[in-house]
């Protein structure tokens, strides 16, 4: 998904249910969002749109998801790029974070971010424009492993499509741009007005 500047936040807040529509629904699998239980919503649809980390050590960090064996964490650290660096650093896994990540770089914590949505997958995710820090490659392989968990993602990037990708939206002020095949141009797409919904 291409957005607007602007456009991106408005999403994440109406997601989020941090602003309210001012017409119309907002609606994630049928079902108004404003029905959900607040607690149920938070466990079932993750808006990945800022940069902090908690201040803990990555081990910590990725072991906030109980039960998850070392080979999946393993897995899911390979897929966003990021064993051989941890590996590198001289407490490994125990390595504290500060609230920015550091040690790491921005885009190593956008990674380690990414990682610890993989080990425990919600209904819905959105990866904001901070995800464009990764390589494409990374990208990818997080979103093929998003699939096999059932998980749709609302990817906003600002980069050419990738084939992974089942559908492309560009979202304005004044309606949406979509390519309803993966083949398709987003220049090709026709404009539509579309200010009572957004649905995902």
């Amino acid at each position: 998904m291409a957005a607007d500047e602007g456009i991106e936040r408005t999403v994440a807040a109406l997601l989020a249910r941090r602003v309210r529509p001012q017409r119309g629904w907002v609606m994630v699998g049928g079902a108004d969002i404003a029905a959900f239980n607040p607690e149920k919503l938070r466990s079932e649809i993750l808006v990945l749109d800022r940069p902090t980390l908690a201040e803990t050590t990555i081990r910590e960090y990725l072991s906030l998801v109980e039960g998850q064996d070392p080979a999946t964490i393993h897995d899911c650290l390979e897929r966003v790029g990021l064993v051989e660096r941890i590996r590198r650093l001289p407490y490994g896994l125990d390595t504290p974070l500060s609230a920015s990540g550091s040690p790491l770089s921005a885009g190593e914590a956008v990674a380690l971010k990414l990682a610890a949505t993989l080990l425990q997958p919600p209904k819905l995710v959105v990866l904001s424009t901070l995800f464009d820090l990764l390589p494409p490659d990374r990208v990818a392989a997080a979103l093929a492993r998003f699939r096999e968990a059932g998980t749709t993602v609302l990817h906003v990037t600002r980069r050419p499509p990738q084939p992974i990708y089942d559908d492309q939206i560009r979202l304005g002020l004044h309606g949406y741009v979509r390519a309803t095949e993966r083949e398709d141009r987003l220049d090709n797409a026709k404009l539509r007005e579309r200010t009572h919904a957004v649905a995902a």
